[in-house]
């Protein structure tokens, strides 16, 4: 008789926690990903191998995607501490600059485990050109609470004074997607998927991966981040209430 493992695992604290991948199959797409991370050839499968049946259909799907890297340079302690850009490439931070910037977007639904003041001026730019943003970010984080909370302010802030038209919400679970669509004005949608928060350091100094989709893909992840949305709750006062100082020490160390 065999054991369920479910009977014998011990807990998994991730189980509740809410978040997204994809999984990728056939040349096209996988040579995509490998080229962007540089793997060797060996990573990439041949056009020619057998597929099986569900790999056939995930082809055919019409769906465009594409990749961006941050490659890390050298590492100065200097640099890292005074927060300065170590990256050899930054294709994470241009490609999501470009995102937001997209002029033909007029409603973007954005999920983020963390963010701090250099996210919120990411999602202030798409604001200040008249697009919406609904952002979706976790009530209690398993880090960077105090960070969270006190750019969301910020953020919510910025955006009555400049007239932008923002709406946040705050899961009960701990959201740790990094993830966005975009609804453009002629009916179509693009979205990202990627390793990258909202932070400063994660867009100057760390290595990421970006992935841009469009067609089914695209729309998949927009009907994903609206059920997340759905079961939000609207920001109240009270759960922005934060140490100051516990903000600026964690907006350091993420």
């Amino acid at each position: 008789m065999a054991l369920s493992n479910a009977r014998i695992a011990p807990p998994d604290r991730f189980e509740e926690w809410c978040d997204f991948s994809v999984r990728l199959s056939g040349s096209e797409d996988v040579g995509a990903l490998a080229s962007a991370l540089k793997l060797p050839p060996s990573f990439t499968p041949s056009a020619e191998s057998p597929q099986s049946e569900v790999a056939q259909r995930l082809l055919a799907r019409t769906s465009a995607l594409s990749f961006a890297v941050n490659t890390p340079g050298a590492f100065c302690p200097m640099r890292f501490a005074g927060r300065m850009p170590l990256l050899a490439h930054a294709g994470v931070a241009t490609g999501l600059c470009a995102f937001f910037d997209d002029p033909g977007v007029i409603r973007y639904t954005v999920a983020s485990a963390y963010i701090d003041h250099t996210g919120c001026d990411l999602l202030l730019r798409a604001l200040s050109r008249g697009a919406h943003v609904r952002l979706i970010a976790p009530r209690t984080p398993n880090v960077y609470a105090h960070a969270n909370r006190a750019a969301l302010g910020r953020l919510m802030r910025r955006a009555r004074e400049t007239g932008g038209r923002l709406s946040v919400r705050m899961h009960p679970a701990m959201v740790h997607a990094k993830a966005a669509s975009a609804a453009r004005a002629d009916g179509s949608v693009c979205a990202y998927l990627g390793s990258a928060n909202l932070k400063e350091r994660s867009l100057t100094q760390f290595g990421e991966l970006l992935m841009r989709a469009e067609g089914e893909v695209a729309a998949e992840l927009q009907q994903a981040l609206l059920s997340l949305y759905e079961e939000a709750e609207e920001v109240t006062g009270e759960m922005l209430r934060h140490d100051p100082t516990r903000a600026a020490v964690e907006t350091w160390l993420g």
